[in-house]
């Protein structure tokens, strides 16, 4: 496994720079909800959040991936096919998490943008 936490912090970036985009865009939106006449701002938002999640999804590709070449690379010693045992991994509530906030984070640039229209 630590092959795996090598591979990932190269790519450790792209989560760290969609919650950056993401944060962006939530300032940007509450700017705008503030003044009634800055409504460019509610479009500049969802774009940002629509990137923000890319961003995030960009990381959870990168995490199963490594995940899987790990999985892929492991040697385990030759058995006979009723008793080989396998590589089994679960992914956790953090990954379910991140999963819902690349959802929700594309649903709310869509619902931006609509409110911009």
């Amino acid at each position: 496994m630590n092959v795996c936490l090598v591979s990932l912090r190269k790519f450790m970036l792209f989560p760290v720079v969609g919650l950056l985009v993401l944060l962006a865009g939530e300032c940007c939106c509450v700017m705008s909800q503030c003044d009634a006449q800055k409504s460019t701002l509610t479009l500049v938002s969802g774009i940002l959040y629509v990137v923000g999640g890319l961003f995030v999804l960009i990381g959870i590709v990168i995490f199963i991936g490594a995940v899987t070449e790990e999985a892929g690379n492991s040697n385990k010693p030759r058995v006979t096919s009723e008793d080989q045992s396998r590589l089994l991994y679960h992914y956790g509530p953090s990954f379910i998490l991140t999963i819902l906030s690349f959802i929700t984070s594309e649903f709310t640039g869509v619902l931006s943008v609509y409110l911009y229209i």
